[in-house]
């Protein structure tokens, strides 16, 4: 500068140059004026960096009062300035934050009064900013009067340094109940407490949908307990009870503390926990599932005879297994009743058969066939008329096959308390009977085994029409039951 080589003006920023030459004119053409501050502006540095800098100028004159040359002291000011420009960047991000935000923002002084507050804020609190800002918050009329003196506790706690966790609150908002959850915090400049930000988020919608769901697990928890079935909640990963409803307990003889201990298996008796397992794997491989005739043990060893239902199910993240369990105790009695009165009805319905028709046929020699021929005939149709609709109900004739005739064969001989089992090959049904229900003890007549094929000639040419019977043996030997075997076959 002294040289002359550069000017002072060379090295001032050319955004702040014109306004650095203005200073210096203007003050100078002012007589009175010997020094003056310049407004801070940017110099360049011989290495080409940007600075920031403040000056006081010194106007030195002749002694006719001509400006002859300025002196000056330069301060660097750039550490400053660049703090000034974080903390106004800072507070410009703080300030887009504060009015953006979804939750409401309120900064309230430590005498109570509100300093300042977002939009979402004004939103909650249905009041317009000007009727708000420098008043205290107990002046709010969306907070009832209970919740206003709860929250002066905290604004005193909190002031003394207690913590305070968020807590919830129901103000009005046009009349309408909103839930809002407050999340109280110190603003503190240093040591010095200078305010205290409230944040306010509305959580309406989730004190609804907990309100719901407390409401459904309670009617679930209703229902769980007071069910008539046994319901057990195992742990789908390794088998284990996690729990179950009095019932269950009842049904297994055991405590829900004993039964958490226990996998689904160990409450089976021992000759069932294979295939106990088997059957939740099953489960677990295709989510669903059910069996009837299954048995529980209980620890003295007594049996529940049981029928289930189960399907998977995810609660939080976690696979569980929940199965429905119906004690069918009284109903096999039930069953086991009907199936003795079945047999009782049945064996009567044949002996009356027997005693007004067989006596009859048991006094016709050999010479009268055709005799023989028409009683059977007779015996024939009051089987056909006593047995025919109880075991074969008109509507599911059309969709019974050889199998489901097998089948009900089968329990029309146990219902009158005889034994046989079959067998199918292609379009042949053979029948093997082990026991016939119709042996007479007192008189040994093959005639009366003609009642088994009877029935299957007669019964089955009503089912399929053209039917041809092979009798392997029809004789009767004294002392022995009645052995036959029967082919149906459909043509």
């Amino acid at each position: 500068f002294i040289s002359g080589k550069i000017s002072y003006g060379e090295v001032v920023h050319i955004d702040d140059l014109g306004r650095v030459a203005d200073e210096v004119q203007r003050n100078s053409e002012d007589p009175d004026i010997s020094s003056f501050w310049h407004e801070p502006y940017k110099i360049i540095t011989k290495e080409g960096k940007e600075k920031w800098v403040q000056d006081i100028t010194y106007i030195r004159r002749s002694e006719e009062g001509k400006v002859t040359h300025f002196e000056g002291i330069v301060y660097d000011i750039t550490e400053q300035k660049n703090a000034e420009t974080s903390m106004r960047e800072s507070e410009e991000r703080f300030r887009n934050l504060f009015n953006s935000s979804p939750e409401g923002i309120a900064i309230i002084d430590t005498d109570g009064s509100i300093q300042d507050f977002n939009p979402a804020q004004e939103k909650l609190s249905n009041m317009p900013r000007e009727d708000i800002i420098g008043r205290s918050f107990m002046d709010l009329q969306h907070i009832g009067e209970d919740d206003l003196e709860d929250l002066a506790d905290m604004m005193a706690d909190i002031l003394s340094g207690k913590d305070i966790e968020p807590f919830k609150l129901q103000i009005n908002i046009n009349d309408e109940p909103t839930w809002v959850e407050i999340f109280p915090a110190l603003i503190k400049k240093g040591d010095k407490i200078e305010a205290i930000q409230v944040i306010t988020r509305d959580i309406t919608d989730r004190v609804e949908a907990e309100t719901a769901m407390r409401e459904s697990e309670y009617k679930f928890r209703a229902v769980f307990h007071e069910a008539l079935d046994g319901i057990v909640l195992t742990d789908a990963a390794n088998g284990i009870i996690v729990d179950c409803n009095p019932e269950f307990e009842r049904i297994c003889g055991r405590s829900l503390t004993e039964l958490r201990t226990l996998h689904i298996w160990d409450t089976r008796p021992e000759e069932s926990v294979e295939d106990a397992k088997e059957m939740f794997d099953t489960l677990k491989k295709y989510g669903m599932g059910e069996s009837s005739g299954q048995k529980i043990q209980q620890p003295d060893g007594h049996i529940i005879p049981i029928d289930f239902k189960a399907r998977i199910i995810n609660v939080r993240g976690n696979d569980y297994i929940l199965s429905i369990n119906r004690d069918i105790t009284e109903r096999l009695e039930a069953e086991r009743v009907k199936y003795e009165k079945d047999i009782a009805e049945a064996k009567y319905t044949l002996t009356k058969i027997m005693t007004d028709i067989v006596p009859a046929l048991m006094t016709l020699g050999p010479q009268m066939a055709a005799g023989k021929q028409e009683v059977t005939r007779e015996i024939m149709r009051r089987v056909d008329m006593a047995f025919f609709d109880k075991y074969f109900p008109a509507d599911t004739i059309d969709y019974i096959d050889l199998e489901t005739f097998g089948k009900q064969m089968c329990k029309l001989y146990r219902d009158m308390g005889g034994e046989l089992d079959y067998s199918i090959n292609d379009d042949t049904l053979t029948i093997k009977v082990h026991i016939c229900p119709w042996r007479n003890e007192e008189v040994k007549n093959p005639i009366l085994c003609t009642l088994g094929r009877g029935m299957l000639e007669s019964f089955g040419t009503k089912l399929f029409g053209n039917v041809s019977i092979q009798q392997d043996n029809d004789l009767v030997k004294t002392g022995e039951f009645c052995h036959y075997r029967f082919h149906v076959i459909s043509t």
